[in-house]
Formats: C-alpha cells, sequence, structure tokens
C-alpha cells in the first residue's frame, strides 16, 4: 500500500506539474535488460532463461523499497494472468502443472471484480448514474479496472521507463532489440516479469542440456 501510495502522489505532482526532478530523475534512468549474449531458448514451447538473466526494468534509488522489491510478485502475477496466456503459465516437473489452477485463477477474477466495484461505485455516486448507464459504460470500467490495476502494480511506470530507455537508445550504439528472434520487444517486456521457473545449469552439461533443479511457484514470488 505504501508504493500504492508513493506512485499516485508522485503521478499527481508530475500531472500537475509541481513535482520536484529528484522524484522524477529515475524516468530516464538506463533500463536493466537482458544481456544480448544470454539470449533464450525455446524447446518444446517452453521457454528458458538461465538463472539470475532477469532483472526488474526499474530500479532507483529515490523509489520505496516497496515499489522496487515487494511491489514484483503483484506485478508477476498480473502480467502471467493478462498478457502471457498460456505461455509460461505452466511449470515444469515430471508433467506440466498449471500454475493458475482453477482456484487462484477465481481468486485473481474476485479481486479484479472488487476493482470493477469500487470504479463502478464511486462512478454511480459521482454522477448519479442510473442502471441503463451504469451497464453501458461496463466496459469502459472494466478496461479502467485493468488500468488501475497495472499502474498500482507497477506495470505502467516500468512501461513508461522501457519507452523513455527506447526513445533515447533506439538511434544510438547500443543494441536496444531484446533477443529472442520467437519474441518482439513487447512481448519480451513482459516475460521479463513473468519468469515462472527457476533452474540451475549442471556444470558437466551444456547450455542446450540445461537441467531443472526447482520450479518457482508465483506464490513463492509473492512471499519473497
Amino acid at each position: 500500500m505504501a508504493a500504492v501510495k508513493y506512485l499516485r502522489s508522485v503521478n499527481n505532482r508530475i500531472l500537475g506539474g509541481v513535482a520536484d526532478p529528484a522524484e522524477t530523475d529515475w524516468l530516464s534512468q538506463d533500463v536493466n535488460m537482458y544481456d544480448a549474449k544470454i539470449g533464450i531458448q525455446i524447446r518444446r514451447d517452453e521457454l528458458y532463461v538461465p538463472l539470475g538473466a532477469i532483472q526488474p526494468p526499474v530500479y532507483h534509488h529515490t523509489l520505496p523499497s516497496t515499489m522496487n522489491f515487494a511491489a514484483f510478485g503483484s506485478m508477476i502475477g498480473t502480467a502471467v494472468a493478462q498478457l502471457l496466456g498460456e505461455l509460461g503459465s505452466t511449470k515444469i516437473d515430471v508433467k506440466s502443472t498449471p500454475i493458475w489452477t482453477d482456484g487462484s485463477w477465481t481468486e485473481y477474477l474476485r479481486h479484479r471484480q472488487c476493482v470493477v466495484d469500487h470504479i463502478g461505485n464511486d462512478t454511480h455516486i459521482h454522477f448519479n448514474a442510473s442502471s441503463w448507464l451504469q451497464e453501458h459504460l461496463k466496459g469502459v470500467i472494466e478496461e479502467n479496472a485493468i488500468q488501475v490495476i497495472n499502474d498500482a502494480t507497477g506495470l505502467t511506470i516500468a512501461r513508461m521507463a522501457l519507452n523513455q530507455w527506447i526513445s533515447e537508445k533506439e538511434n544510438g550504439v547500443e543494441n536496444t532489440v531484446l533477443p529472442g528472434e520467437h519474441f518482439d520487444r513487447d512481448k519480451f517486456f513482459y516475460i521479463a516479469y513473468a519468469q515462472p521457473t527457476a533452474f540451475l545449469t549442471c556444470v558437466d552439461l551444456d547450455l542446450d542440456e540445461t537441467a531443472y533443479s526447482d520450479t518457482v511457484s508465483l506464490g513463492r514470488f509473492e512471499n519473497s
């Protein structure tokens, strides 16, 4: 909640043109990307990423620790649920086991519906909207709920930093094209948030023979 409160207050000051430069200088900071020499492997339609290769797209010392670290669990969950779909939605063990079970997906939808209801209730009170108007605005309210979730979990502000980095570096000597011919830049940005499995590379094996040693569920991300 501290991260959400901080983000809201900063956004309001930015929109109002009264933000302190110290609060916004991180927007132009470089975004941590995959090392181009690491790349990815695609085997059996599964995503393989070397352990430790993924770094948070946004980090700056002026952001509260809750924004830099504690909010990552909700960012991962939001990104996987909304943008990756089936890709990255299974963990690797003896057999592929869905990370998003019926129970976890229902719980996510329940929380999302709470946001939808909250926006809808505020709309009804503020505009004294009729039931017909509420129904007419249903799609808009749900779309705004998604924006609120993305904003609160940090996806929006991270995307702002990515776009800023791209706009500054696109024509420079730096390679701003994220590695992996199977993914465009937008998809790869969200994959950086959604590493559903972690594995170690055995010393005696080549990279192509990477062995999975651990499966990291979203719950463990959220609790770490």
